[in-house]
């Protein structure tokens, strides 16, 4: 009896007023059977967990008939749920991708991107070929199947392949890897990737834009390498896309000449921040001149990158607003300067 009052503590099991139906049979005084109810099957399994059953009790369970077939529909259920539910996903991301419409008018051109000029350079070769310039097609000049943007977060990659498609004018379709890929199972739809250059070709000339392209799996990678395959007669679509993790691309990814181009877009410079300010500063009402706004703010935040320099422009705005001033000062964005590099270490 000792160890029966092991097994029924209070501390682990119900009060021993809840237990019903409890039977006992002592066949022979050196075994005890106890036959417990179906809603204390889990101290048959506490107790065998915790070696509280010694080979002299037996534990057993009472289920009704009626309880089995409950518990049998809720595991079938629960089964066909686990089971349906990539499938549905599936079915609801494909239905999402075929709605994807190109974005025919940017607001982005390279009036827009400072900072990176050496990327912009490169960038303008693109945007050459792409609008058959006169002394490109002399040459033979070919538009590559593919250019690959390699920087860290933040320097402006999404806004270099927004201003390649409105210095042409040409329809962009923007894609996050999101959309490729599938949640918790992990699986690739390569049915969307061939929705998606379909789509391109249909509007073509057009540019299609991946952003991450370092998490994309073997067979999304697989059916896009094939698509861009198909560019070698008619290279009408261009693919861009961006990665802050080179060294995670898969091998394939850099052969052959998918994606000859590759173009490093790095954090700006001293200059290349002031610039980048006094972009951010285009539509912001200024007390003090906002050129030497932009230098101070330059001299005061080595490594930031864009992102960073329009997260403070905008502090700034907010800081403004909160003193009630109509104008934003060089205290306020100086203030904003020093949240934002107390953060950033």
């Amino acid at each position: 009896m000792a160890v029966m009052s092991n097994i029924f503590s209070p501390a682990i099991y119900p009060p021993r007023s809840r237990i019903k139906n409890i039977t006992f049979s002592t066949p022979s005084p050196s075994s005890l059977t106890l036959s417990l109810p179906h809603p204390y099957n889990h101290l048959v399994i506490l107790a065998k967990e915790k070696s509280l059953c010694p080979s002299s009790l037996k534990l057993r369970c009472q289920c009704s008939k009626e309880d089995n077939v409950a518990v049998s529909t809720t595991n079938v259920v629960f089964f066909l749920l686990q089971q349906a539910l990539p499938l549905l996903f599936q079915i609801y991301q494909h239905a999402k991708m075929s709605k994807i419409k190109p974005r025919k008018e940017q607001s982005a051109t390279f009036d827009d991107v400072e900072g990176v000029d050496s990327a912009k350079a490169e960038l303008l070769d693109i945007v050459m070929c792409i609008n058959k310039h006169e002394k490109y097609m002399k040459l033979g000049a070919k538009l590559p199947r593919g250019v690959l943007l390699v920087g860290p977060p933040g320097v402006g990659k999404t806004l270099l392949a927004r201003a390649v498609a409105g210095e042409t004018g040409v329809p962009f379709f923007p894609v996050p890897t999101s959309q490729l890929v599938i949640y918790d199972v992990n699986i690739i739809d390569a049915v969307r990737v061939r929705d998606l250059f379909e789509a391109a070709r249909k509007h073509s000339p057009s540019i299609i834009f991946i952003d991450e392209i370092d998490v994309i799996g073997h067979q999304t990678l697989r059916q896009l390498l094939a698509e861009m395959d198909g560019f070698e007669k008619d290279r009408s679509v261009l693919v861009i896309a961006a990665t802050n993790r080179p060294d995670l691309l898969d091998l394939a990814l850099m052969g052959r000449s998918w994606f000859f181009r590759k173009i490093l877009v790095g954090k700006p410079d001293e200059d290349g921040r002031r610039k980048i300010f006094s972009l951010c500063l285009r539509d912001v009402p200024m007390e003090e001149d906002k050129e030497t706004v932009s230098r101070l703010v330059a001299s005061r935040t080595p490594g930031l990158v864009g992102a960073d320099l329009k997260h403070i422009a905008n502090m700034s705005v907010l800081l403004s607003i909160r003193r009630g001033g109509r104008v934003v000062t060089s205290d306020d964005v100086l203030q904003a300067v020093e949240s934002t590099m107390k953060n950033d270490l």
